[in-house]
């Protein structure tokens, strides 16, 4: 996953080369595997059935480029779909929801 996101960002660097001022770029990754049993997303027959422990965690992968006065944020996330509106909100907010 991380090799993918920076390819990515570094696709971005072309369009932003003749932007003046600093060049930052950083990574960072994040266990985001539940504490506790939880609904799993995309298993219908299993209902509301709960998760049963764990096989392999689950990741949170973001790259950050800072052109000049232009910020680019990419996050892949291990995860069957993206999180709905309320959490959404809260991760703008900055809130950790663990």
């Amino acid at each position: 996953m991380r090799y993918r996101v920076l390819a990515v960002g570094l696709l971005c660097l072309s369009a932003w080369a003749q932007e003046p001022g600093p060049f930052k770029a950083g990574t960072a990754r994040r266990d985001i595997t539940p504490r506790e049993p939880v609904p799993m997303w995309g298993y219908s027959a299993r209902h509301d059935a709960l998760s049963q422990g764990v096989l392999d965690p689950l990741y949170a992968d973001a790259l950050v480029i800072q052109a000049g006065d232009k910020k680019l944020a990419i996050v892949g996330l291990d995860l069957g779909r993206a999180p709905a509106e309320k959490s959404l909100q809260d991760i703008r907010k900055g809130r950790d929801r663990r």
